[in-house]
């Protein structure tokens, strides 16, 4: 195993005091040798030894510049901190290493060093192929490890810890005491920046703050990532001074072993056990799979069975937003236990289970609503909801349906937008304010809000539109009576086809058409004549009313 230099003047007693000249401290040496200047070797590339200040003086400059052609860095014992002796080696890699230790106690430290840093990464690999629980695995690093530590996973439940006597932090004993982050502590962690929830944040993230006995110390922050997605944090409390050197590139070394931990199959199925996140990837990755299979695999699952009544939802984030996939998921499943979050190809969905509700279609009941909302912590989203399916074997057929909702919903609804932003008669935008209501499940005025939803429900007639459109052409399913009354509206600047289309969608009822576009009953009935006589009819039969509402909805989006 090689070690950074920097770790091991961190980890050598008394090291504390040292002048490095020309010398890489974060490079990595797998042991260190004497020199002899008597019998040096060219190849001496990535080679680290340990010399004496007498050595230093004792040989002739021109000597020492041959040297320089190697890589070799020089770790010389000094009794006094003397800027003359660095700077009359300025060429030389480097490090005077100030201490009243003997030379031999000194290459033994350092050999220990290697040594225990060596049986560590022999354990600690050996303890992964055993299938050890993180806190085991802590224990074995408690040797390595200088400060308070403390593991989470994505959820923000502890994983592991390490303690340090002395160095009590009642933070850190809360998370312990605890078991994971109440939403009380998670807030108290972010505010003091010992935790940050953005994705693109410093990692590692250090952040000063003191103690309630009046220490001033440091914290540092990891992030494990698997698949481009936050698996893990590990949290260093009472760091008594700024972790920029040895210590940081001590936790780099540790944090590439637990990396392995977080990417190991038995983790990624554990952590994903309660909310199914493993599970459901793989069910989106092989949309083909017998229920016979499906079942066997669900025996591990808790809560989630084969048939019920399901609906899928996925989320879209703009692209300024900078969402924090870990703290969503965390929030989703422990405020709405119904939900099931999971990532796929970088897509966030929800699966949830509506088999005890009282209306399965129903996405949002309203105890839910405002803690989905809050779950996002207001992050700008649009959200698509697939139709009621009774087995998970159809769950590729609601990833279909949300991603048609999706496109769709998006489409309709900058249209409508734009069409908003024109100057357009009172009784035009009450149409189009009820085509929002119905069509995407928002109003006008939610449509200024930072939450949209799209209903593959409500887009269902859209998608089979767009399908005619790819293989018929226009003219069989053209409306003659919409070609009609659209001519006229043009030439006129009436809105007869928008209350004709609401007026047909609406069952024929009049009461309920004045309500959907904002007029009196009267009008609307005097409206429906006059359209109805310019057509030369009011279309009784059903095919002629489906034509007629088939076109007009492909004049609202394509």
């Amino acid at each position: 195993m090689k070690i950074p230099l920097s770790v091991i003047l961190y980890r050598l007693p008394g090291a504390e005091n040292y002048l490095a000249v020309n010398a890489d401290l974060s490079a990595l040496y797998e042991g260190i040798k004497l020199f002899d200047a008597d019998n040096f070797s060219s190849n001496t590339s990535d080679s680290l030894y340990l010399i004496t200040e007498s050595m230093l003086q004792s040989r002739s400059v021109s000597f020492l510049c041959e040297q320089l052609l190697s890589d070799a860095v020089f770790i010389c014992l000094c009794k006094e901190r003397t800027e003359a002796l660095s700077s009359s080696y300025q060429g030389l890699s480097l490090v005077c290493l100030y201490t009243d230790h003997s030379f031999s106690r000194v290459f033994n430290d350092i050999l220990g060093i290697f040594h225990s840093f060596d049986s560590w990464d022999k354990a600690f690999h050996l303890s992964l192929l055993q299938n050890c629980s993180l806190q085991e695995l802590m224990n074995i690093s408690r040797e390595i490890l200088t400060h308070p530590l403390v593991v989470l996973d994505n959820s923000y439940t502890v994983l592991g810890y390490v303690r340090k006597p002395g160095e009590e932090d009642p933070l850190m004993e809360r998370l312990i005491e605890v078991g994971y982050a109440t939403p009380e502590l998670l807030s108290f962690l972010k505010t003091m920046g010992i935790i940050s929830p953005l994705e693109n944040s410093a990692n590692p993230l250090t952040n000063r703050y003191e103690l309630p006995d009046g220490r001033t110390v440091y914290s540092m922050m990891y992030r494990y990532t698997a698949d481009k997605s936050t698996v893990g944090y590990s949290l260093s409390f009472c760091c008594p001074e700024h972790p920029d050197r040895g210590y940081l590139h001590l936790m780099d070394t540790f944090n590439e072993n637990l990396n392995l931990f977080f990417h190991q199959a038995p983790f990624t199925s554990q952590i994903s056990s309660d909310s199914c996140e493993a599970f459901l990837v793989y069910l989106m990755e092989h949309p083909k799979l017998s229920a016979e299979k499906l079942k066997s695999r669900l025996l591990a699952i808790p809560g989630l069975s084969l048939n019920g009544s399901y609906l899928l939802a996925q989320i879209r984030f703009s692209e300024e937003t900078h969402a924090s996939w870990s703290f969503i998921w965390w929030n989703l499943k422990n405020r709405l236990p119904r939900f099931r979050p999971f990532l796929y190809q970088e897509i966030l969905y929800l699966l949830k289970d509506n088999s005890a509700a009282a209306n399965p279609a129903i996405f949002l009941s309203d105890d839910e609503k405002n803690a989905f909302y809050e779950s996002f912590s207001g992050y700008p989203l649009q959200c698509a909801v697939s139709q009621v399916f009774f087995s998970l074997t159809e769950m590729s057929a609601a990833v279909n349906q949300c991603r048609e909702a999706m496109n769709l919903g998006i489409q309709l609804d900058n249209k409508i937008s734009r069409r908003f932003k024109a100057s357009l008669s009172p009784a035009a935008i009450s149409v189009y304010t009820d085509i929002l209501r119905k069509y995407t499940g928002i109003t006008q005025e939610r449509l200024q809000k930072k939450q949209r939803f799209y209903h593959y429900e409500d887009m269902a007639l859209f998608h089979l539109l767009k399908h005619l459109k790819q293989t018929l052409p226009k003219e069989m399913y053209a409306s003659p009576g919409y070609r009609i009354l659209k001519q006229y509206d043009t030439d006129h600047h009436s809105s007869f086809c928008e209350v004709f289309a609401q007026y047909l969608i609406n069952d024929r009822n009049i009461n309920k058409t004045a309500a959907a576009v904002y007029l009196h009953r009267n009008t609307v009935l005097n409206k429906i004549k006059k359209a109805a006589s310019i057509m030369g009819g009011e279309l009784d039969d059903y095919p002629a009313q489906l034509f007629f509402i088939l076109s007009w909805l492909d004049s609202l989006i394509f």
